[in-house]
């Protein structure tokens, strides 16, 4: 259970660097990004060690339901394709419809990164809990330009907005209830 402690609170710590460096520049390097693969990766391997150490088979350690989230090698796998491969295919056909910008890559890897750690079930609800927050902040922002420029709502809407950050907060909630639910 302390690889799997350990591993989550990192998780989320490379998240909240991820949300901090997006929200000045409006980047996500790919290096972070693999930071988090490469993080998922050896926290799979150091599952299976760690049941060595204790008597057990260390590939089905690897591959099975971790402790306190309970996701799996297979469910981790599963959420990097859905959730990365679903935000791929609705930015395409969207900026296809809307012939405007809708997402950069950046988002779309880190969101295939957090289905490693959170599965399709945690993922989704990072996703939505993201989606929530980044409405908000960006309505709560557009509105106090608007009222410092002296200039109606709509002539202040912001082209590009920094989606991390709310994707760290949809994390940090969705591990919060995938270790608190079980």
């Amino acid at each position: 259970m302390f690889t799997t402690i350990v591993a989550y609170l990192a998780f989320g710590c490379v998240m909240i660097g991820i949300a901090v460096r997006d929200a000045r520049t409006l980047t996500i390097e790919n290096r972070s990004v693999l930071l988090l693969v490469g993080l998922w990766a050896l926290w799979r391997i150091a599952l299976g060690a760690e049941a060595v150490v204790n008597g057990y088979d260390f590939l089905i350690a690897m591959v099975e339901a971790a402790p306190l989230t309970q996701v799996s090698l297979s469910d981790g796998i599963l959420g990097a394709i859905v959730l990365g491969g679903g935000l791929l295919v609705f930015t395409v056909l969207w900026e296809a419809a809307t012939k405007k910008a809708a997402m950069g890559g950046g988002d779309i890897k880190l969101l295939a990164a957090m289905g490693l750690f959170l599965g399709i079930a945690g993922g989704l609800v990072a996703l939505a809990i993201a989606c929530v927050v980044f409405a908000i902040a960006n309505m709560i922002k557009n509105h106090a330009s608007a009222a410092i420029a002296g200039k109606p709502y709509e002539a202040i809407l912001s082209h590009s907005a920094a989606f991390a950050p709310a994707l760290a907060v949809g994390a940090w909630c969705a591990l919060a209830l995938l270790v608190f639910a079980i």
